[in-house]
């Protein structure tokens, strides 16, 4: 039953996820390219000067990215399920429906994870041809708080589209708001990491947020 559910979500979000991992390369890409023309023009040491104590960085195209692809995989997940009402028939399904809630949230950010999981494996290849991996590496740290920053995007957006009471909607959409600006405050090389423990804390909160909200709408409509 698991498995049928998995490939249901599968087939909602499979061009979703496709595109999520060609913007991931695209950006990658073009910032492999924009430092290559760096280091021609500006040569290697001044170039490495700049990203280890000026904190000029490429990282900052990387931002955004976790964010809308963590918002738009939710979207195509869980949007045409209570458009057409289909939600409230897969919580009829002979599985708990939290099991059943929790199964298609863990879907979603499983998605996330292996895409950031891809992104840092690319930007790692694409990068090796430049730079060393003492350069490398605090880059691939620096992106870390994103890549949270982006599954807690997807769990707010779930909670957003769950919540069956409008006002406490808005309240849900405003705090997440809030912790994504928290999240995605600097951009500077490890800039965030000192706060890394802390965005964990809240990207496992949102999953809770997610059952809690989804167990008030399972009473609802089953």
């Amino acid at each position: 039953m698991i498995r049928s559910l998995l490939y249901k979500e599968w087939l909602k979000v499979r061009w979703v996820t496709l595109g999520g991992f060609l913007l991931f390369f695209s950006l990658t890409l073009y910032a492999f390219l924009t430092e290559r023309s760096t280091l021609i023009q500006q040569g290697a040491s001044t170039t490495w000067y700049r990203h280890l104590f000026m904190f000029t960085t490429y990282i900052g195209l990387f931002k955004l990215a976790p964010v809308v692809i963590g918002v738009a995989l939710s979207v195509f997940q869980f949007l045409p399920e209570l458009g057409q009402k289909r939600l409230r028939l897969s919580l009829h399904l002979p599985l708990d429906p939290k099991i059943t809630l929790l199964t298609m949230v863990l879907f979603g950010e499983a998605i996330l994870l292996v895409g950031m999981v891809f992104l840092f494996v690319v930007l790692t290849l694409f990068m090796s041809f430049l730079m060393p991996w003492q350069l490398i590496s605090p880059a691939i740290l620096s992106i870390i708080p994103w890549g949270l920053a982006g599954i807690i995007g997807y769990n707010f957006m779930v909670v957003v589209l769950l919540e069956p009471v409008f006002f406490q909607r808005l309240f849900h959409g405003a705090t997440g708001t809030v912790l994504l600006l928290f999240c995605m405050q600097k951009t500077v090389m490890e800039g965030l990491n000192p706060q890394l423990w802390w965005i964990a804390l809240l990207t496992f909160s949102s999953l809770l947020g997610v059952l809690y909200t989804g167990n008030r709408f399972a009473k609802i409509y089953t």
